[in-house]
């Protein structure tokens, strides 16, 4: 079986995002185990393998990435808002992934522009 945890722990290191291990909650939907991490106020969670856990509140931006996938460098990113449960933004355009570092901030920068429109 595939090792979400050790994959996403190591897709968090190469990215050197530092998120304290209390911020860690594990989640299992439809008996596939995903990670939800607290990174500021963005969230990284899997895609397509669940509904919105309702802990998250309205507002808040998701970072979504596939954790079916074996190699974090060849899956594009994407950024979501969460209104009531349900993703009601989205950035169409995907993340190139050959330099996910120095794309965090202006991802983080994007989904905050996001909550705002949302909020108004």
């Amino acid at each position: 079986m595939f090792d979400y945890q050790t994959w996403v722990e190591s897709w968090l290191s190469e990215m050197r995002v530092q998120v304290s291990d209390s911020t860690l909650i594990t989640l299992t939907i439809d008996e596939h185990p995903f990670l939800l991490k607290q990174m500021n106020d963005v969230y990284l969670m899997a895609v397509g393998i669940g509904p919105v856990p309702p802990s998250l509140n309205q507002g808040q931006a998701l970072l979504l990435l596939n954790l079916n996938a074996f190699n974090a460098r060849t899956q594009p990113l994407q950024v979501g808002i969460v209104n009531g449960g349900d993703l009601v933004a989205w950035l169409r355009e995907p993340w190139a992934t050959a330099d996910l570092s120095s794309r965090y901030s202006l991802m983080m920068q994007t989904a905050a522009d996001l909550r705002k429109e949302l909020s108004m």
